[in-house]
């Protein structure tokens, strides 16, 4: 299977990464509080998050920008490194897209 470009709020983290099935990113499943797709734009270093995980559901807006804003952005499920200040984030609602950090 093909590796997609997802996340997920698990506890107050938000966690990205190239995976199958959004579970993969998990530690805690019963602690996935929604997730979704990205897409990364490398020249402005801008990651911009939407839809939803058919697992866990919606993510809810106020909990991504909880995270970004916390600096609880992480690209694995160890929670290692936040990459929170390196990168721009959005929440695209397709009708508009939301500035989080």
């Amino acid at each position: 299977m093909d590796l997609q470009p997802k996340f997920i709020i698990e506890d107050n983290a938000l966690i990205l990464g190239k995976v199958t099935f959004h579970k993969h990113l998990a530690n805690d499943i019963s602690k996935v509080r929604g997730g979704g797709w990205f897409v990364y734009h490398h020249d402005s270093k801008t990651f911009i998050l939407h839809g939803e995980s058919h697992q866990f559901g919606k993510a809810r807006l106020e909990d991504i920008q909880k995270c970004v804003e916390s600096g609880e952005v992480y690209t694995n499920k160890s929670k290692t490194h936040s990459i929170a200040k390196d990168f721009t984030f959005y929440y695209d609602k397709y009708s508009e897209k939301v500035k989080l950090n």
